[in-house]
């Protein structure tokens, strides 16, 4: 067996195995191949995914901040106890 026909009968059993997965993989290259990578549907959906994939992050810094200036009020009250 060839390479090539190795690689045709993994990439059939990928899509054997997971069928939704292959389903929406072929719809997305066909939608760029179709030209819509530079329309206004895919500007719309690349802002709104990276809203929301930046909401997370943005969220665990603003966490993060918060714990550690009520960190830091802490250290303050504590060594103003102390003296």
């Amino acid at each position: 067996m060839n390479p090539l026909q190795r690689q045709g009968r993994q990439l059939l059993e990928q899509v054997r195995q997971h069928p939704y997965q292959a389903l929406l993989v072929a719809a997305g290259v066909g939608y760029i191949l179709g030209g819509g990578l530079f329309t206004r549907l895919t500007l719309t959906a690349l802002t709104a995914g990276v809203r929301l994939g930046a909401l997370p992050v943005v969220q665990r810094q603003l966490l993060g901040v918060a714990d550690s200036d009520s960190d830091s009020h802490s250290l303050d009250a504590h060594s103003l106890d102390t003296h």
